[in-house]
């Protein structure tokens, strides 16, 4: 089956777990088209995903670029942030005794989705992000039954209380909508960056450490419970290849030539918190 033909099958199988962005109401498969009674339709694309937002236009980033996606992929598939993935599918299994329902919102490309989807018996599994480029490269995921959507964090298209996890990796959440659509013991996987992490690179270009770890977790602490919290930290060899591929998929070497950079080794130094809102 094509890619199209995939997402149509998981838009009729989960229909009901959707809603307009415009007026709220339920959609349905027309054709190849998602549409609501309010006749607000949505076309879905023949590379297997769907453009659902209520904005007239999409963001046009110069720094969040489709060859930015494409070395995050990479380096995700090069098992440079498993030990994270693991920790994560435990916190999952530790929180959600059966856990059917997964969000990845601020996506990417959605390889760590993949990465956790592959261990935990998931039914519906979602990911969104106004960036096209990397929903594009997402869709290659509809192959293990993930949806990707090129959605609104501060509108996401789902009903009320239809999710077990939702995924933020490195990416602003919206607080109204994430407690909007989780379930009654839902719960929000939080990936922070500490002031170590990718530390090789700020210390290349001269950057200050990143300190805004503890601003960050203090604004959580306004509008959700913090069930736990898991710091993990290693520093790994990695060879040039995959160092101009670290290099080139964070923002932080934006409008710098990537080339002169010579990363020898990585440090990930990552923080999860399991948070419930309040």
């Amino acid at each position: 089956m094509s890619k199209k033909e995939l997402i149509i099958e998981l838009l009729k199988k989960y229909s009901d777990n959707f809603i307009c962005p415009h007026c709220k109401k339920n959609l349905k498969i027309v054709d190849t088209s998602f549409t609501c009674e309010n006749n607000h339709c949505f076309d879905i694309n023949k590379k297997g995903y769907l453009c659902l937002t209520s904005l007239s236009s999409l963001p046009n980033s110069t720094i969040y670029t489709k060859e930015l996606f494409v070395s995050r992929r990479s380096v995700i598939n090069n098992g440079i942030y498993n030990s994270i993935h693991v920790e994560i599918i435990d916190l999952i299994r530790k929180y959600i005794s059966i856990p059917t329902s997964i969000l990845d919102i601020g996506s990417g490309e959605s390889s760590h989705l993949n990465k956790i989807c592959e261990k935990l018996s998931l039914e519906f599994k979602c990911a969104i992000d106004l960036a096209k480029d990397a929903i594009e490269l997402s869709s290659d995921y509809v192959y293990n039954d993930i949806i990707s959507l090129v959605a609104d964090v501060e509108n996401i298209p789902l009903v009320d209380n239809s999710i077990d996890v939702i995924l933020d990796f490195l990416s602003p959440g919206s607080k109204k909508e994430c407690k909007r659509i989780l379930k009654e013991n839902g719960i929000i996987i939080k990936v922070l960056p500490t002031a170590n992490y990718l530390k090789e690179i700020r210390r290349e270009l001269g950057h200050k450490e990143y300190d805004n770890e503890k601003l960050v977790e203090d604004n959580l602490k306004k509008n959700n419970t913090i069930l736990e919290t898991k710091k993990l930290e290693y520093t790994m060899p990695i060879n040039k290849e995959l160092s101009n591929d670290i290099v080139k998929m964070t923002p932080l070497t934006h409008n710098f030539e990537t080339s002169k950079l010579n990363i020898k080794e990585i440090t990930i130094s990552l923080k999860i918190l399991v948070l419930r809102p309040l």
